[in-house]
This record gives C-alpha cells, sequence and structure tokens, in this order.
C-alpha cells in the first residue's frame, strides 16, 4: 500500500513488484540538482533517461503485445507514475501514455497502428495543449503529413 496525502492506494503483487522497480529507479536518476536543472532546459527531460525508461519498456507498458507493448493494461502505469511524482522526474511518458490510449480507442487503422508501434519503441507523443486564451487560427499554423497532424502555436 502506498499512501499519497489522504489517500491510500493498494496495488497487486504485479503493480507492487513495478512500484519497487520504479522508485529505485527514479529515486536513482532525479536528484534534486536535476530536477532544477532541467526545469531550466529546453527539452524538460533527460533524454538519456528517457531512453533508459524506453529500454525497460515503459512508453509501451499499457499497449497490447499486437503493437509492440508489453499488454499490461492501464493500471499498471500507476505505480510508475507515482514513483515519478515522488522523485519529480519529468519526461514524455504521460503525453505518450495517453496518446497511445486515444489512438487505441479511436482505432482508425493502419496509420494508428505505426503511431502505436513507434510509441512503444519509445517515440514520445505528445498531445495539444492550448494554454492561454491568445488561441485564434492566426495563432496556429498546422499541416497534415502522411496522415500525422502537425503543427506549432505561434507565441
Amino acid at each position: 500500500m502506498s499512501v499519497i496525502g489522504n489517500t491510500a492506494l493498494r496495488f497487486s503483487e504485479d503493480q507492487a513488484m513495478i512500484m519497487d522497480v520504479a522508485r529505485a529507479f527514479c529515486a536513482d536518476r532525479s536528484p534534486m540538482a536535476s530536477v532544477r536543472a532541467l526545469l531550466e532546459s529546453d527539452a524538460g527531460f533527460n533524454p538519456a533517461v528517457w531512453q533508459e525508461m524506453v529500454d525497460m519498456g515503459w512508453p509501451g507498458m499499457t499497449l497490447p503485445e499486437a503493437l509492440g507493448g508489453a499488454g499490461l493494461g492501464v493500471a499498471a502505469a500507476v505505480p510508475v507514475f507515482e514513483a515519478m511524482g515522488r522523485s519529480l522526474l519529468g519526461g514524455p511518458l504521460m503525453a505518450s501514455l495517453l496518446a497511445g490510449q486515444l489512438l487505441l480507442r479511436a482505432q482508425v487503422g493502419n496509420a494508428a497502428d505505426n503511431a502505436l508501434l513507434a510509441i512503444a519503441a519509445g517515440a514520445p507523443a505528445t498531445i495539444a495543449l492550448l494554454d492561454s486564451a491568445d488561441w485564434g487560427a492566426e495563432r496556429i499554423r498546422c499541416e497534415l503529413q502522411d496522415g500525422v497532424l502537425r503543427g506549432v502555436k505561434q507565441q
């Protein structure tokens, strides 16, 4: 069991094993000095640490095996995010897992399957976020390239 604030999380045996590995990994890879330095960086995360997460299969843990994942389901990610939060370890894992689940549920064919294979292999995925009121069409530039919507919001 893990207690976060007033909330007690009860993990299955498999989740507890994942949590033990994730906590040790995150604590080792995210000392406070690194957290502060990464806050000031352009990427906001350490690409070498992300690659280690990819090597452990974290980006594909919730995806089906047929799409390059581990087939563990969304619940398997909970202890990983608990450990990341505890150690303030940043990275594209949340966006990648969310994008993967959206694509998986949308069932839009080969383009989605290719994107899911890429996510499971560690290609960071992103989800659009409009974080301020200046989001009109004149501020956003996007185009469709090979079935992938790519764009930027101008500041």
